[in-house]
């Protein structure tokens, strides 16, 4: 649909709608919702009516007429119900469109093929769409449908059910941690205090007359709170950084900490709340999952929560790998060129600075991380200037794990660092600023600790089986050389490749979809104009 039949139709609906005397009412007060209707009436016998009057609301997603009869599929919350009304009688119907905002009163019954539905005596139009939108989600352009979200939840139900289990398992993972004892709190999300500093989003208080930026972890607030008495803390909210984070900035995390417990306390109960989460809402540990995107071409992955998981030291995994031992002083210069032989006989890249602990992570991942699809901590690695603790009993390794899934990083904890001194050194060779707040308080006395952190979108992208960040948050950021606006929803029709050399000729700006492919002939390509972009 071009632009040019998108005003005409909405001219004819204007003519259409012009007598009506209240097209946006103020209210319209309702006693029962579709699912309601299902779960209480489902039973009807064919032909069958339930006496008294029910009340409902919900968006017209499809009508037919049989006769004087109008049937009509009114979607309300995620559910779908049929309307029957006969059209000589209510007027509205015939001014009502697909995609409007409706309200129906009537009796419920079935009809004599068994279909439930509300038998209208009262029709009423409580909001028109002016757009003609496209029946499949399908049609929708990827880009469209994370700009333009309400679209993707008005044309797809299961757009709509997927960000209504995002919420359950959030209120899932509060209700777990709270009956553990657990205590929620909330930090500042503008602050002049933290780690990870080159990577924050700046911004800057005027009446303060200060500069500030949002949070790239709650980390060094929460260990105040335990330095303070609290024992048992977390926080859910968002985070936000400059770096890549599956090309969001903004992203939800849960970080907790415990007083009097270390790392493997926290291993044994990040698997227990993920194995539970999993449990719920799958209904077996086995979860189906889909790496690269649902489709005929993509094959699943099964992946197993069953507990207990796997625990691999990350320097033994990559010596058995490679074939070759590794000094156990990592901060020697035989330990380094150990490890940089490993990378280059492998082929492995890491940028700078090439400490130990970097090059085992990058031969790790080169060549390991891929294949871990189950749940599996990867523990004790070099230690190197952190906030995590020395380990107890390896010389050299910190008390630290990653949680692996799917090839991916979920999650990872360890051991806090309570002593100021050790510490202060630590910030002092990161060259991190802004922390003596924080130091100050460890000076007070830190408990023995282990804290955790995991990303809440990654979790659930696995429990909703979801391959792209994008795809589990509800207004994710596009990058803004992509501009929307266009009112097409609708894959456009072919263009030439002389039509687009003519643009290019005219330094008109254009992008070829990112939904778009190249057809059969080489020299046409599917563009969806209206959004504008650099040519790459």
């Amino acid at each position: 649909m071009s632009s040019d039949s998108s005003d005409d139709f909405c001219r004819k609906r204007r003519v259409s709608l012009r007598s009506s005397p209240d097209v946006y009412p103020h209210a319209w007060r309702t006693n029962a919702t579709a699912e309601e209707l299902r779960r209480m009436y489902g039973h009807l016998p064919n032909g069958g009516r339930v006496q008294g009057v029910k009340t409902l609301a919900g968006r017209l997603v499809a009508q037919r007429d049989f006769g004087k009869l109008r049937f009509m599929v009114v979607v309300n919350e995620s559910t779908s119900i049929q309307i029957v009304c006969d059209s000589s009688t209510l007027i509205d119907s015939t001014r009502i469109n697909r995609n409007d905002v409706v309200g129906v009163e009537g009796e419920v019954g079935k009809t004599r093929k068994g279909e439930l539905s509300v038998f209208a005596t009262k029709l009423q139009l409580l909001a028109p769409c002016w757009h003609n939108l496209p029946v499949q989600q399908s049609k929708l352009d990827p880009v469209l449908k994370c700009r333009r979200r309400y679209l993707d939840l008005m044309t797809n139900v299961s757009s709509q059910l997927k960000f209504k289990k995002r919420a359950e398992i959030i209120t899932s993972i509060r209700k777990y941690l709270k009956q553990r004892g657990f205590h929620e709190v909330e930090t500042p999300i503008l602050c002049t205090t933290g780690v990870a500093s080159a990577q924050a989003v700046k911004t800057r208080s005027n009446e303060l007359n200060m500069d500030l930026s949002l949070r790239t972890e709650p980390e060094v607030f929460l260990k105040m709170l335990l330095v303070g008495g609290f024992d048992r803390i977390f926080e859910l909210g968002r985070c936000f950084r400059n770096a890549s984070v599956d090309a969001d900035p903004e992203h939800t995390t849960c970080e907790l900490y415990m007083a009097y417990h270390d790392y493997n306390d926290l291993m044994c109960l990040v698997e227990d709340l993920f194995s539970s989460l999993v449990l719920h809402f799958n209904g077996s540990y086995q979860l189906e999952y889909h790496p690269d995107g649902c489709g005929d071409s993509h094959l699943p992955v099964l992946l197993d929560f069953t507990p207990p998981w796997p625990r691999v030291s990350i320097v033994e995994e990559v010596e058995g790998l490679a074939e070759r031992q590794i000094p156990r002083d990592f901060n020697s210069e035989e330990c380094n060129e150990v490890l940089e032989d490993i990378a280059f006989t492998n082929n492995v890249q890491c940028s700078e600075p090439r400490t130990p602990h970097r090059l085992l992570k990058k031969l790790f991942e080169s060549m390991k991380l891929h294949h871990l699809l189950n749940p599996t901590f990867v523990i004790d690695p070099p230690m190197e200037a952190s906030m995590a603790k020395e380990h107890r009993s390896k010389q050299g390794r910190a008390e630290r794990f990653d949680l692996i899934i799917s090839g991916k990083e979920i999650s990872n904890g360890y051991s806090e660092q309570n002593d100021p001194h050790a510490q202060r050194a630590a910030f002092d060779q990161l060259k991190e600023v802004g922390v003596e707040d924080f130091l100050d308080a460890l000076e007070h006395g830190l408990p023995p600790s282990a804290g955790l952190g995991f990303s809440v979108d990654r979790l659930i992208m696995l429990l909703v089986n979801a391959n792209q960040m994008k795809e589990v948050i509800l207004f994710p950021h596009i990058n803004q050389r992509v501009t929307g606006g266009c009112s097409e929803y609708y894959f456009p029709p072919k263009v030439p490749q002389e039509r687009l050399a003519e643009l290019v000729e005219a330094d008109m700006p254009f992008v070829i979809s990112p939904c778009s492919q190249v057809s059969i002939d080489p020299q046409v390509f599917h563009v969806l104009p209206g959004l504008q972009v650099l040519l790459a």
